[in-house]
Order: structure tokens, then sequence, then C-alpha cells
């Protein structure tokens, strides 16, 4: 048995697990390769070309070859108009790319890399999407992704963000001509929703991600929908579909491993939407 005496979650590792813990196990602890899309590939160096841009306090920005897929000439495109349109901002700044973990409990701690936060309080997160006319019209909602953020912003700071933006950098060639290329959109956040998302993160750590490391047991792998969708899921000729993935078992298990009645029932609440 792996027995998980402390683990440090990220908002991509929680996101994994709960599409699939047992893909997110064979990512993150079986040490199983996941190929790296372009469109992932075109983000992070986004990221990283944004991040240069900002340190340099706008004064400087160099081009890199852009990955598979989108040309050099489209990526530089991109990034020369960000520029020019954030020109201003750099100055405002006052952290860019800044990794943060701090502890949710002695046993787990959460890390999170904030992409802008200015000096106003500010924190944003850059998105780069093929569907930024998609983005703006849905009625966004707190993700756990920016609750964690500003988390980690208040931790940090001592003081809860002004406000949550989404930068949203299309990689759509044709918005360059459309005129379209950036969107950044508000999100409300209420502060007294940090003690819930707190305690949801904690709850799904120590009752989904630690039994799945420590005893194999799995929620949704064998699930056809999980398995099949987006061209199949890559782990599916080291995938041993066991049967312990059933909500039932896995209710079984927590009702005899000394978990409050209370956190049984609600967690065998939820269970059928997790199967």
């Amino acid at each position: 048995m792996n027995k998980v005496k402390h683990i440090t979650v990220t908002n991509s590792y929680l996101s994994q697990f709960k599409t699939c813990n047992a893909k997110g196990n064979f990512i993150y602890h079986d040490l199983y390769s996941d190929k790296q899309s372009p469109a992932l590939l075109f983000g992070i160096r986004f990221h990283e070309e944004a991040a240069r841009f900002y340190r340099n306090q706008g004064r400087k920005w160099q081009s890199y070859p852009s990955p598979v897929k989108y040309s050099e000439e489209h990526f530089s495109t991109i990034m020369a108009n960000y520029v020019k349109n954030y020109a201003d901002e750099p100055s405002e700044v006052s952290m860019v790319e800044q990794t943060i973990v701090v502890k949710l409990s002695d046993r787990v701690s959460y890390k999170g890399t904030i992409d802008i936060a200015t000096k106003s309080g500010v924190v944003r997160d850059h998105k780069t999407t093929g569907y930024v006319a998609n983005w703006a019209k849905e009625n966004l909602e707190p993700s756990m992704q920016l609750m964690g953020y500003c988390w980690l912003y208040a931790q940090a700071t001592g003081q809860w963000p002004s406000a949550y933006e989404i930068d949203l950098i299309s990689t759509d060639p044709k918005d360059i001509d459309k005129g379209k290329l950036f969107s950044r959109l508000a999100v409300d956040v209420e502060p007294e929703l940090l003690d819930d998302w707190k305690k949801e993160t904690l709850f799904f750590v120590e009752q989904t991600v630690i039994p799945t490391i420590e005893h194999g047991i799995y929620t949704r792998s064998g699930a056809p929908k999980t398995c099949n969708e987006w061209g199949g899921c890559p782990f599916k000729p080291v995938c041993t579909r066991p049967l312990s993935y059933q909500p039932e078992i896995l209710a079984s298990f927590l009702k005899s491993s000394n978990n409050s009645e209370k956190i049984f029932v609600e967690f065998a609440d939820a269970l059928p939407m997790l199967s």
C-alpha cells in the first residue's frame, strides 16, 4: 500500500482526478506520460512570453518558434497584438507567474501559479482558446480554480482580491482579421465562498484522491463516457478497470474506515454523480 503522509495538489491535479481518478493516478503517481496537445503547448508558450512581457515592464519581448500546428507567424502576430493592446499594464502588476504553496491541513497543501496580480488587487488568469466568442456569451460562475487562486492570493497578501478577471486570448487565425483576438471577463467572487472551497477541496482529497493512491479504489475507471470521450483515454491499454470503481464498493470502504457517519452519508449521497 502507498501510504500518503502528505500531498500537494494543484488545480490541474484535482481536475484530472475529478474527471477520472484512475487516469489521475496513472499520470501523477504511476508516472505514465500523457501526450500534450498542440493547443496546450500553445498555451504554455503564450504564458511564458506574456510573463516575459510583464517582467520586463513592456520594454522587451522576444519571439520563439511556436508549437506544431500553429505557425511562428501566427503566434508572433498574436503576441505582437497582445503587447500593443496591453502596453500600459506592466507597470501596474505586483505578481507575474507567481507560484504559491499553502497548507490546507497538516496532510494536504494546495499549490497554484497566479498569472498576473495588479497593485490594486486584481487577480488575472490567461486562457488561450479558439472559442473566445463562446466564452464571452457564457454566464461565468466562480470555478474551483478561480476560488483556489483567490484563496492563494489572500493567504500570500493578507487581503481578498479586489476582482478576478479571465484574460481570453484567441488562437483562431480568423480572429486576427476580425480584430477579436482578446476579451477580458470579470467574474464575481464573494469572500464567504472561501471556507466552502477549502472544505470541499479537503473533503475531495481525503475521500477520493488519497483512497485512490493508497488502495487503488476508482470511482469512474471503466465508465464509458470517461474512457471513450475525446478519441479515447490513452491509458486504456494499462488500465485494469477494477470492479472497485463501482460506487457501492467505494462507499463500503469509506464506511469501514473510521469516518464519521455524517461524512459517509454526505459522500454516499454524492456518489451517483461520480459513477
